[in-house]
C-alpha cells in the first residue's frame, strides 16, 4: 500500500483503527496511518492471527493451483499471520478484513481450516486441515463433518462473518433428489460455537425456481465496513425474463434491508474503490462483470452498469469473484445455462484483473 504517513488521525478514528489491527490499550502516541500500522505488526508478530482468503487464493501453503478441481468452494485461513491493514485500505480495497474462523475449528484441533461445499461424491459442508497437504496440493486425512452439514443437500456459496459464523446455501448438482424447490431461497447458518447448520433466512422472491431453472440463491458476500451480506438469487428467470434479485441482510437485525430487483448474478463482491462502496456482480446471463454503487451504510444507489466483459467468446459465467489485499480480481468462470449439469462437465476458467489506484479502474492481469 502507498505510504500514509501525512493521513493524520484523530483519537477517535486511531481507537477504531488500533481496534481492527489488534493492538491493545493503551494506544499508542502514533498520529498515522502508516505508523499504527507498523506498530500492530510489531505487537502481533508473535501472535496467532488468522488471515481470510479463498480458493488458495491469498497464498500461504495453499496458494496457487485450485486444490482439488476447479470446482471447489474453498475457504482458508492462515495462521502467524499480521492483520491486514484494514483501517487503512478503508478507502480502496476489499471489505472482507474482519472475517475469522469458527470457533469450534479450535476445539477440533484444526489449525488451517479449509472449507468445501462442492464435493464431487460428499454431500453438504465439509472441513479439512489445510495444513496436511500431499505433493500434488491435495488435502490428506479425513474431512470432518458435523451430522446436520448433510441436512439441506448440495450446497454452495460459502460467506463467514466477524464471528466466525458461516452461511451457505442450497444448491442443485446434476438433479433434485436432495434439494427440493421450495428450499432454493434458504440462507443457512452454521454457528461459530455449536457448529450446527440451521435455516437463517428465506429470501422473499416474487417467482420460486422451477423445473426449466431450478436455481435460488447462488451467491454470497460479507462486507466487513456494514456488517451485511449480499446473497444473489436467480429464482423465477426464464430465457426472455430477468427475475433475480440482489438482497442486502444486515446481521446486526437479522432482517433484509434493501432488494435490487431485475439482476440475474452468480458470484458476487463487494469493494471499497476510492470513491465509494461498490457490489461487483457477475451476470449468468453473459460473461460481463457488472458494478453497483452502494451507499456508505450499504444500500443500492441507481442500477448496476456493465463494467467489462471477460470472455471474448462470452461462453463463460462468473461463478465466483475474489478480491484480495494487493486489489487482484479472481473471476472464476464456469459453463451456465440455468440447467443442472455435473460438475465434470462444467468448462472452467480462471480470469484475472488488477485495479489501478491511479486511473481507479480494473485492468486484465
Amino acid at each position: 500500500m502507498p505510504d500514509q504517513g501525512l493521513c493524520q488521525l484523530t483519537e477517535r478514528d486511531k481507537a477504531k483503527m488500533c481496534k481492527l489491527l489488534l493492538v491493545p490499550p493503551p494506544y499508542p502516541s502514533a498520529s498515522s496511518v502508516s505508523s499504527v500500522v507498523k506498530i500492530a505488526r510489531q505487537q502481533n508478530s508473535k501472535k496467532e492471527i488468522f488471515y481470510h482468503g479463498e480458493h488458495g487464493g491469498h497464498g500461504g501453503i495453499l496458494r496457487g493451483k485450485s486444490l482439488l478441481s476447479l470446482s471447489l468452494i474453498i475457504t482458508l485461513w492462515f495462521g502467524l499471520i499480521t492483520p491486514i491493514e484494514a483501517y487503512a485500505q478503508e478507502v480502496i480495497g476489499p471489505v472482507r478484513y474482519c472475517v475469522a474462523p469458527p470457533a469450534f475449528t479450535r476445539e477440533l484441533g484444526i489449525r488451517v481450516p479449509a472449507f468445501m461445499t462442492t464435493h464431487r461424491t460428499r454431500m453438504g459442508l465439509l472441513l479439512f486441515d489445510g495444513s496436511k497437504l500431499d505433493s500434488t496440493g491435495g488435502f490428506t486425512g479425513e474431512a470432518f463433518q458435523d451430522p446436520s452439514w448433510q441436512s439441506s443437500g448440495w450446497l454452495g456459496p460459502l460467506a463467514f462473518d466477524r464471528a466466525g459464523n458461516i452461511y451457505t446455501a442450497p444448491v442443485p448438482h446434476v438433479n433434485l433428489l436432495n434439494n427440493p424447490l421450495e428450499k432454493q431461497n434458504t440462507l443457512l447458518k452454521v454457528g461459530t460455537i455449536d457448529r450446527k447448520l440451521v435455516e437463517f433466512l428465506h429470501l422473499p422472491v416474487k417467482h420460486g425456481p422451477s423445473a426449466l431453472n431450478p436455481f435460488g440463491i447462488v451467491g454470497l458476500s460479507y462486507d466487513c465496513d456494514t456488517d451485511i451480506l449480499y446473497a444473489t438469487t436467480l429464482s423465477g428467470s426464464t430465457e426472455q425474463e430477468l427475475l433475480g434479485s440482489v438482497f442486502a441482510i444486515s446481521l446486526k437485525s437479522n432482517n433484509i434491508i434493501a432488494e435490487l430487483s431485475g439482476v440475474d448474478a452468480l458470484g458476487v463482491a463487494a469493494f471499497n474503490s476510492g470513491k465509494g462502496k461498490r457490489l461487483y456482480l457477475g451476470s449468468a446471463r453473459n460473461s460481463a462483470i457488472f458494478e453497483q454503487e452502494l451507499s456508505s451504510d450499504g444500500d443500492f444507489l441507481g442500477r448496476p452498469r456493465e463494467l467489462f466483459n471477460f470472455d471474448r467468446y462470452n461462453q463463460t459465467r462468473a461463478r465466483k469473484i475474489t478480491i484480495d489485499t494487493a486489489l487482484n480480481m479472481q473471476i472464476e468462470a464456469v459453463e451456465f445455462n440455468y440447467n443442472l449439469i455435473a460438475s465434470t462437465e462444467l468448462s472452467q476458467h480462471t480470469y484475472r484483473y488488477k485495479f489501478s489506484r491511479s486511473d481507479r479502474v480494473w485492468k486484465m492481469d
